[in-house]
């Protein structure tokens, strides 16, 4: 039996209203031939339902009657409010309502004590309820690209959260009470004017996954980095780093780092100490030589040094036996190193915009163990 036969009677007449405002039909189809509408059942009730990119400038009627609704996705329409009757929804767990025109959201609704992620980034909301910041249910807080008039300091109260996305909210400071978020994993402050982080960022020692700079206005990191030892991704791209930010080499648990686009002049020889990082992405800086202790990075799979101003690359470049991918774009080097191209795992090598070529040799041998090669 398909979902909407399967139907009770309450939500299948609000799930026909929709059909109707979207002008399709619910009838035994399946989602693929209605694009804008999919919806998931359990026992003859409306536990999922997603209407994205279906141009709605208002809200469906009768969502609030879908009593055992758990995920409501309404991303990418032209709403400019919510109903509040969402605040009546005994078991909802997740709304997302990315990109739309709303200017606020019910206090019913970011209050629900089951509510556990709320995404709301790309609208234009300027303040949100103080219902959302004594929220404790909340795992999940997306709020960026939204015009707020003032810095979210409430949201360190959020003490359960383990996902935090505050990114493009015109950020020159970070929200205090952040490092009070002791269970997050995951934090995107990108695309503010952070000219500094402060150092009790380091606090945050469960930030074991992901840590989201990029697009700022900085200049350096500070030493508290160096207790997120456990951490796996860290990406400053797109900042005014000039140093190679120390603190970085004692994050240990990196397992990728980005910090392309900066005016970094020199790599440390402690970024040997990143034993366990597998792709490091270095394009457009100003670097001109890479340290010998480059090689104990054992498990390194991905190097990006593209326009840089190398001149040669160093020997230790050879133990590098896991690495499959190098990007040397737009340097100056002009010689191959026979190590370099004896590497066991390589699958591309990038020299296009140097002066170095490789040799006959060279190429038939790289070639022939299925390496792809440029120029």
């Amino acid at each position: 039996m398909s979902p909407a036969r399967a139907l009770d009677t309450r939500d299948r007449t609000v799930l026909d209203a929709i059909a109707s405002q979207l002008g399709t039909s619910l009838g035994t189809d399946t989602p693929p031939a209605r694009p804008h509408l999919c919806f998931a059942t359990m026992d003859g009730a409306v536990t999922s339902l997603a209407i994205r990119h279906a141009d709605l400038a208002t809200a469906p009627r009768g969502l609030g009657k879908l009593e055992r609704l758990r995920t409501l996705d309404l991303t990418g329409n032209r709403l400019t409010s919510l109903p509040g009757d969402l605040g009546e929804l005994p078991d909802l767990q997740c709304l997302v309502v990315d990109d739309n025109r709303l200017k606020k959201l019910p206090a019913a609704v970011v209050s629900l004590p089951t509510l556990h992620r709320l995404q709301a980034r790309a609208n234009q909301i300027t303040a949100f309820p103080i219902a959302l910041w004594r929220n404790r249910s909340l795992r999940v807080l997306s709020i960026g690209a939204n015009p707020l008039v003032s810095r979210p300091d409430d949201v360190g109260a959020l003490s359960n959260l383990n996902e935090l996305y505050l990114d493009g909210l015109g950020l020159d400071q970070l929200p205090e009470g952040l490092s009070a978020l002791d269970q997050l994993h995951t934090l995107d402050i990108g695309h503010n004017r952070l000219t500094s982080l402060p150092d009790s960022l380091g606090a945050l020692r469960g930030l074991d996954r992901f840590l989201y700079a990029s697009d700022n206005r900085l200049t350096s990191l500070p030493d508290g980095l160096a207790n997120l030892d456990k951490l796996a991704y860290l990406g400053v791209t797109h900042n005014g780093l000039e140093r190679f930010p120390e603190p970085i080499c004692q994050m240990r648990g990196l397992r990728e780092l980005r910090l392309y686009d900066n005016q970094l002049r020199i790599l440390p020889a402690t970024i040997g100490q990143l034993a366990n990082l597998r792709e490091l992405y270095l394009r457009n800086n100003l670097l001109s030589a890479i340290p010998e202790s480059i090689g104990r990075l054992q498990n390194l799979t991905h190097f990006d040094l593209r326009n840089n101003h190398l001149g040669e690359l160093p020997t230790a470049v050879g133990d590098l036996h896991a690495l499959r991918h190098i990007d040397l774009r737009g340097n100056r080097l002009v010689t191959v190193p026979d190590r370099l191209v004896a590497l066991p795992s390589l699958t591309k090598l990038d020299l296009r915009w140097n002066e170095a070529a490789l040799s006959t040799a060279q190429r038939t041998d790289l070639e022939g163990r299925g390496c792809t090669v440029y120029p």
